[in-house]
């Protein structure tokens, strides 16, 4: 949950950071979500979420 937080705040600084529309957000959250569901998640690699998260905010 921890991991998932840091990714939620991280996404929400970028897209103020960048002006992306109010709406980028939540799809980014969600294939994030999915993500973190889908896959057997490693603790300990934070990069995996950081990973996810700019794909995921990148492709919205």
């Amino acid at each position: 949950m921890t991991a998932r937080n840091e990714v939620v705040e991280w996404i929400l600084c970028v897209k103020a950071h960048y002006g992306f529309s109010s709406l980028t957000p939540i799809p980014a959250v969600n294939y994030f979500d999915r993500f973190i569901a889908s896959r057997p998640f490693q603790m300990g690699k934070s990069w995996m979420s950081q990973l996810a998260a700019v794909a995921y905010v990148s492709s919205s």
